[in-house]
């Protein structure tokens, strides 16, 4: 599996040569090994692919992300079947244990308030009052219930966005700018997730707790959770600048590519996710009795 995220931006033909992604410009010609290849992303509705690629990025497990004329993320490409355990692990995810699902959302509503908790300390966010933003979070922790049955996950959350940028905030309106780097890099994080789950075997429609009928990635929503801080850190560094263009979109891509520090050591933070997406596959279809969990340094 690769690691590197191709983003074409401009007029360009996308071909493939010689186990090569051949990306050809007005002006360059680039060459990346297809071994190299995790996520390729059209960020321009002025490129043309060719058929022969679309086959070998399906036989690869590449991941293929189209933007719209905004360079929002409207659609993505994912290979049939790849993994031939697939209708077995589907057969065991229809009825994954109840208890199992719910212990794991409560651990991972546990991580996923630690890491906004240190989010809000490491840049020193405070109440109204003045005094430390980030503890009435971690005093949530022992609240949460298995499946979250009290949702501590929407209490958190609420006093979160509103103390990591500021009280009128609101994660819902358009006319936040901040609202739209954080629609875009949780787009690229759930595509990742996305490829994962399917690259192991399970759907991801089927979920541990979001369960919309009209949605495809509920399971890929649930697992995302922990990792949201990632992407509110760069929205909040640039909550201030009024604008989100191409390099704004770039930074959120180059992401997953990031070094971060966990509990086992440096990792890229697209590795660390596929692990925890596969460690939490294997706990649900009774693989193991662990818990999964992880402790990312904010």
């Amino acid at each position: 599996m690769g690691w590197r995220t191709v983003v074409v931006t401009k007029h360009a033909k996308i071909s493939y040569k010689l186990e090569h992604v051949i990306v050809q410009t007005d002006n360059d010609i680039v060459q990346v090994p297809i071994a190299d290849v995790q996520i390729l992303m059209i960020a321009t509705t002025q490129a043309v692919i060719t058929t022969h690629l679309m086959m070998e990025l399906s036989r690869n497990d590449i991941k293929v992300i189209f933007t719209d004329n905004k360079e929002m993320p409207v659609g993505e490409f994912t290979s049939y079947y790849s993994n031939l355990s697939r209708n077995r692990n589907i057969s065991k995810q229809i009825i994954w244990d109840s208890d199992r699902k719910s212990l794991l959302w409560q651990n991972i509503i546990k991580m996923k308030i630690t890491n906004e908790a240190k989010m809000l300390e490491k840049f020193q966010r405070t109440k109204y009052d003045g005094s430390p933003g980030h503890q009435d979070l971690l005093d949530l922790l022992d609240e949460v219930k298995p499946g979250d049955s009290t949702n501590r996950e929407a209490v958190a959350a609420r006093m979160y966005f509103q103390r990591l940028y500021d009280t009128k905030f609101n994660r819902r309106k358009d006319e936040f700018v901040a609202n739209g780097h954080l629609n875009f890099g949780y787009s690229v994080l759930l595509s990742l997730i996305t490829q994962e789950i399917c690259c192991a075997g399970y759907l991801t429609e089927l979920g541990i707790h979001h369960d919309s009928m009209e949605n495809f990635y509920n399971l890929s929503s649930d697992l995302i959770e922990p990792f949201r801080v990632f992407v509110d850190e760069i929205a909040f560094n640039k909550y201030e600048n009024p604008s989100f263009d191409l390099a704004d979109k770039l930074e959120l891509v180059n992401l997953l590519n990031q070094t971060v520090t966990t509990n086992s050591g440096d990792a890229l933070l697209s590795g660390v996710i596929k692990t925890f997406v596969r460690k939490c596959l294997k706990y649900l279809s009774n693989e193991t009795d662990v818990l999964p969990e992880i402790e990312i340094k904010i």
